[in-house]
């Protein structure tokens, strides 16, 4: 008790950046522990990533018609059920209404700072002594910019903040076509009757492809090394990953079964639903070895032809593709990038000075 009450008389301010998934629960617990705490966040309302931008933006967004992968019960924090109404698996724009109801229910409001943006985070001059922060925040509004000093700093902007570009392809730049990054795909519109490639499979690389499916001339599904596809509904009509993250899971996976038992028995199951090989999808990874693609409907987009799955790009002509098995398209519209690898936590790690 009498530790508390000391910790309680001198709080030790804190610094969040970013009021969306990972910054408000931050907000929400730091001040279970007493801290004093401010929020930055450069947009003008809450809830980051699941907040759908349809302008251009230097911040994350959802499209317009993303879907969470993962069931709301496995989503949700475990002090905020989200309501008994909620789907399943929520739109993005009743993810983002739970994340408002969040706030609003521990008046997390009033620690954030909308409209501010964290331009540095750097140790303070005498962080030896103090273990303090310096960070420096500029008023989106006024332009004003300010510097605050804080006892500790919990980066909350996530992962897909900034696009992150592989090394361009041989032809690339004399490519005439439309190449974009999947961070500025928003919805299907302009789309219509075009030939599109997206290059990536993980998630938001597969619901790009599958949208399009509907709407465009034709799509490319360009994956260098495949992927295990999983349904979001598994057997009786169960969330997948209410499953997969079971007790009765995890103790078949730690030790009642063989590894290699237990990985041909997950392969034979997702299999039975469609042949991966047979798809062009099969990796050479195990099926938890790497991020999975969760779609509900890309087998079947596959299965129409109205999405082709093709190999690493080899190189661009001035229309076109060349892949490295040796097949080409000759016209292709539009290119959309998305790679799984992000460089903006790596960038945020730059932004801080590490001499002692």
């Amino acid at each position: 008790v009498a530790s508390k009450t000391r910790f309680q008389m001198a709080p030790k301010r804190v610094c969040i950046v970013g009021a969306g998934a990972a910054g408000l629960p931050s907000i929400r617990h730091a001040l279970l522990y007493g801290f004093d705490v401010v929020c930055y966040e450069a947009q003008g309302s809450i809830g980051g990533l699941w907040r759908y931008k349809p302008e251009e933006s230097d911040e994350s967004s959802v499209m317009k018609s993303t879907v969470i992968n993962s069931s709301k019960e496995m989503t949700a924090y475990s002090d905020f059920p989200p309501p008994a109404t909620a789907a399943n698996f929520m739109h993005n724009t009743h993810m983002c209404k739970y994340l408002e109801d969040y706030a609003a229910h521990f008046k997390l409001e009033e620690k954030i700072k909308l409209y501010h943006k964290v331009l540095n985070i750097e140790r303070h001059a005498d962080y030896d002594k103090t273990g303090q922060w310096q960070v420096t925040v500029k008023d989106l509004k006024s332009g004003k910019e300010s510097i605050e000093v804080f006892d500790g700093v919990l980066l909350c902007t996530g992962h897909h903040t900034r696009p992150y570009w592989p090394e361009p392809w041989k032809g690339q730049d004399e490519f005439k076509g439309k190449l974009m990054h999947a961070h500025s795909y928003k919805d299907y519109r302009g789309m219509d009757d075009k030939v599109v490639a997206v290059v990536g499979i993980g998630n938001s690389g597969g619901d790009i492809a599958v949208e399009l499916s509907k709407v465009a001339k034709q799509v490319y599904l360009v994956t260098r090394s495949g992927s295990w596809v999983f349904n979001r509904v598994a057997d009786f009509g169960r969330p997948i990953d209410a499953f997969l993250n079971s007790r009765f899971f995890d103790s078949l996976r730690t030790g009642v079964i063989p590894p290699a038992v237990m990985e041909k028995a997950m392969q034979d199951q997702l299999n039975k639903r469609f042949d991966h090989a047979l798809y062009g999808l099969k990796p050479k990874h195990g099926t938890f070895n790497a991020h999975p693609t969760i779609n509900d409907e890309l087998p079947n987009r596959i299965a129409s032809g109205t999405v082709r799955v093709k190999p690493q790009i080899e190189s661009f002509t001035e229309h076109g593709i060349r892949f490295v098995d040796g097949t080409s398209v000759d016209h292709v519209d539009t290119v959309i990038i998305y790679a799984r690898i992000n460089e903006t936590i790596k960038d945020q790690v730059r932004q801080i000075e590490y001499s002692r």
